[in-house]
């Protein structure tokens, strides 16, 4: 299991690159990034000293429903962890608590696509309110070519961004295979993200699509 940590206090070496470097981006200062195991007393060990220096812990990994998910069963059994399968593709398990002394503990999937995605969906959010700044707005790209999208579930894309010479942003997915979970070449190409909602299960060529920069 990874675990990020924002400062308040000492400095730890970075190793989950990908949530750290979001958590980064939005304005976070990353203070730890440890991979912690599956063994439920390092990880209550280890929430313990993050929570000491941090205002915000989030976690990836170990929070679906299989036998060695021990993120899920820690946070529920120390700190009233919630944990819901929300209707998004990359991204379905998520959970939160607050961990004993009052530090919020994020709880992302472990996959890195769905771990990215969800930090910039989920937890930017509560970055901005945290530092009392409004979201970044959603832009408008025109989509180069076209995709499927899973029926019912909201779909976060990574894409490759470019703009016309007339000023027009287009999109143009990061991977041939989509926005499944486990593609994570797409993050090495991917400038954005764009969201398909709930009832398409198409995007086709030159449809307008809300997209993020990465």
């Amino acid at each position: 299991r990874d675990g990020s940590a924002l400062k308040r206090g000492q400095i730890y070496e970075s190793n989950s690159v990908t949530v750290a470097g979001s958590l980064g981006r939005h304005g976070a200062l990353v203070g730890r990034a440890d991979l912690v195991g599956d063994s439920p007393e390092a990880l209550v060990a280890w929430l313990d000293a993050a929570a000491t220096d941090s205002d915000l812990v989030v976690l990836t990994g170990g929070a679906s429903v299989g036998a060695y998910d021990v993120v899920r069963d820690v946070l529920s059994e120390h700190a009233h962890g919630v944990f819901r399968h929300v209707r998004v593709q990359p991204g379905k398990p998520q959970g939160w608590a607050v961990w004993p002394g009052g530090t919020p503990v994020v709880s992302l999937p472990g996959n890195p696509v769905s771990a990215l995605l969800s930090c910039e969906v989920f937890v930017a959010p509560l970055l901005d309110t945290m530092l009392g700044r409004p979201p970044r707005p959603w832009l408008t790209a025109v989509a180069q070519s076209g995709w499927s999208s899973p029926a019912g579930r909201r779909q976060l894309v990574p894409v490759r961004l470019s703009t016309s010479t007339d000023g027009v942003l287009f999109a143009a997915p990061a991977h041939a295979l989509g926005s499944g979970s486990h593609l994570v070449s797409a993050l090495a190409v991917a400038d954005g993200y764009a969201m398909v909602p709930e009832d398409a299960t198409e995007v086709v060529p030159g449809e307008r699509v809300p997209v993020r920069f990465l």
